[in-house]
């Protein structure tokens, strides 16, 4: 029997992100066929938190070079998992960040909340501030604002390998793969408080199970540079599937390292469309 176009469409809608990257090196159809997955995945998350103003929220991210970390970006990448993230985290520059909360109360894709405080808080490293949102579908959306021009800065600071992710309009990072895809989560040292043994809780519900490790984070080099990751990570576009195009992410390859883009905000581009 053959199988037609919309049936491999079905198919891969069900597969996990490992099977996807698997499949996207059979043949440049199956390539094309993984792309168009990974962004009706995206849309979709978008469409948790926006419903019918996703493509609005996609726009609202992609001008301002904000990302989407915590929970949901774990999602994005757990596909195949029963749960669904139950709040939204957005990262923005510090230098847009107050453009971009115009912005999104001004087109009315989030109603605000609270302001949860600012960067001398003893839970924020690499944050100056965060407020708290309620999205058009009724969900949670704290919008938190980097210390520097690159949004992705606070994930440097993370209670768990876990959560290192990145998904903005461009692609995804998944920044300790071989751990983190299969369900497993680094830890080193953290704090005893309240809301890090309650998201403790949470992940290993999930599935996630925690090891205790010496350290895990990558320091950063002689010059300063911050690095992501001296592993290999996972990094995905939403055209090609492969790498991702560095100028529209905010980090890039520097020799074996993922590092941060040091001033991200600097290649922010007028047109508007997926990496190419």
């Amino acid at each position: 029997m053959e199988l037609t176009y919309d049936t491999f469409a079905l198919v891969f809608e069900q597969c996990s992100t490992q099977s996807l990257i698997r499949c996207a090196g059979v043949c440049k159809l199956f390539r094309s066929m993984v792309s168009a997955e990974l962004r009706r995945r995206y849309f979709t998350v978008l469409r948790w938190f926006f419903g019918t103003r996703k493509y609005d929220a996609h726009e609202l991210l992609q001008s301002h070079r904000a990302i989407i970390s915590g929970s949901t970006a774990l999602a994005f990448l757990a596909w195949t998992d029963t749960w669904t993230p139950s709040d939204m985290d957005i990262y923005v520059p510090n230098s847009s960040y107050g453009q971009f909360v115009y912005d999104l109360e001004h087109r009315q894709l989030g109603w605000f909340e609270a302001n949860l405080g600012s960067g001398n808080h003893s839970d924020y490293h690499g944050i100056l501030t965060v407020r708290r949102y309620i999205t058009p579908t009724g969900e949670r959306l704290d919008v938190i604002q980097s210390s520097t021009a690159n949004a992705a800065q606070p994930l440097l600071h993370f209670w768990t390998s876990a959560v290192v992710n990145i998904l903005s309009p461009f692609g995804a990072v998944c920044a300790f793969p071989k751990t983190t895809l299969d369900h497993k989560a680094l830890v080193s040292g953290i704090s005893r408080s309240q809301k890090l043994v309650a998201a403790r809780i949470k992940y290993e519900a999930r599935g996630f199970q925690f090891a205790e490790v010496g350290t895990w984070r990558a320091a950063a080099d002689s010059e300063g540079v911050l690095t992501l990751s001296n592993e290999p990570i996972l990094v995905v576009d939403f055209l090609s599937v492969w790498s991702a195009n560095s100028t529209r992410l905010p980090i890039t390859r520097a020799g074996s390292r993922w590092v941060l883009v040091p001033d991200h905000t600097d290649l922010i581009s007028g047109k508007k469309f997926f990496v190419t």
